[in-house]
């Protein structure tokens, strides 16, 4: 018979722990709303993670991809090949000679960390463990273990507070002010990749999308680095839609475009019609009779159309909508006071599970 039961009344990680302590085989799964997330134990070890609700840039050839690694001639072979033989694409890309089985674990493993780090701030969902038999990587030696993964993982939530607080937003752009010697002590070789691309150029994001380290493990690198003397903070990057989008636009992206577009047009012609009109109104009154302020229901209109705008280009960079407007304000899309009302009120924005998102007054 199946482990199973809800997240209300059992932590997940102390079904993980069992399961590692067990030595079991199978799959664990997590469901909440539309996301899904399978954990893969052979042995009590995790060999495999799936998370159905992650966007696409999230899939193992899509970063790497991204990161310069491969092409996109490589991963449509890759993709080829796994059709043809069902291989783990990870394994293929072995196979091939297009990455070392270094590269490939480091990104399973970030996969791993980022996914079960997620998992923690899901409030409710229902769990099962089903015993299967479960393949691992043949040519791939990856397996972490339970106790481990959740040790780091618990550690990342302790510190990611101080961590996030210094570095403020992932467009933050550092270069390096002094020369890290190749035998220099206490220098991991996480920030030691991290230093070699703190060129002044790249964002935060842009050396996590490179070093395929994650999130966590850049931020924390960059801040000993930066602690060390060995770089220094030069500046923040507004994300441009361009930069973002890359060489690639997808039929989502061009929708996405349209949308802007059209919110831009809309913005534009309602600011038009409001200055047009206070300058008649000014225009026709006697100096000093006449005190013009814009009504609160135009402010809220326009001030919603900002925010929806800044939306749409979260939307198209990361697949989904963000948790809160204040993604947005971190990322530079919006200002602080565009998440409240004139009278102080903060706006109501909430994330639909099944997609999209509501925004209210």
């Amino acid at each position: 018979m199946a482990l199973q039961g809800s997240l209300r009344d059992f932590k997940f990680t102390e079904i993980i722990q069992l399961i590692g302590q067990q030595f079991k085989t199978g799959v664990f799964h997590v469901e909440s709303g539309r996301k899904v997330v399978e954990i893969f134990f052979l042995d009590g070890l995790i060999v495999h993670v799936l998370a159905t609700h992650r966007s696409k840039r999230d899939l193992l050839g899509e970063i790497l991809l991204k990161a310069g690694k491969i092409s996109q001639e490589d991963l449509e072979k890759v993709l080829k090949t796994q059709d043809e033989t069902l291989q783990y694409t990870g394994e293929i890309m072995v196979e091939l000679r297009l990455l070392t089985e270094e590269e490939i674990v480091r990104v399973i493993s970030t996969q791993v960390y980022e996914t079960v780090y997620d998992l923690f701030s899901w409030k409710d969902g229902n769990f099962r463990f089903e015993p299967q038999a479960v393949e691992s990587y043949k040519k791939i030696s990856i397996a972490l273990s339970p106790e481990h993964v959740l040790l780091n993982i618990l550690r990342m939530i302790d510190e990611w507070p101080e961590i996030e607080g210094r570095i403020s937003s992932l467009y933050v752009v550092f270069n390096k002010v002094k020369p890290l010697a190749k035998d220099e002590g206490g220098i991991s070789p996480e920030q030691r990749l991290v230093y070699e691309l703190a060129d002044g150029k790249l964002t935060i994001q842009e050396i996590i999308d490179r070093s395929l380290l994650g999130k966590f493990n850049v931020c924390e690198a960059m801040v000993a680095l930066w602690d060390q003397g060995y770089v220094e903070r030069v500046g923040t990057q507004k994300p441009s839609f361009t930069r973002m989008m890359g060489a690639r636009v997808g039929l989502r992206s061009l929708a996405g475009i349209q949308t802007l577009l059209t919110y831009g047009m809309v913005l534009t012609t309602a600011v038009v019609l409001f200055l047009f009109l206070k300058s008649a109104v000014l225009s026709e009154a006697p100096v000093g009779e006449v005190t013009m302020s814009p009504p609160q229901s135009f402010v809220h209109q326009v001030t919603s159309e900002r925010i929806r705008k800044a939306l749409a280009v979260y939307y198209l960079e990361n697949g989904e909508y963000p948790e809160s407007l204040q993604d947005l304000f971190n990322l530079g899309l919006i200002h602080a006071q565009d998440t409240y009302l004139q009278d102080g009120r903060p706006f109501r924005y909430k994330r639909k599970e099944e997609g999209g998102y509501t925004l209210k007054p």
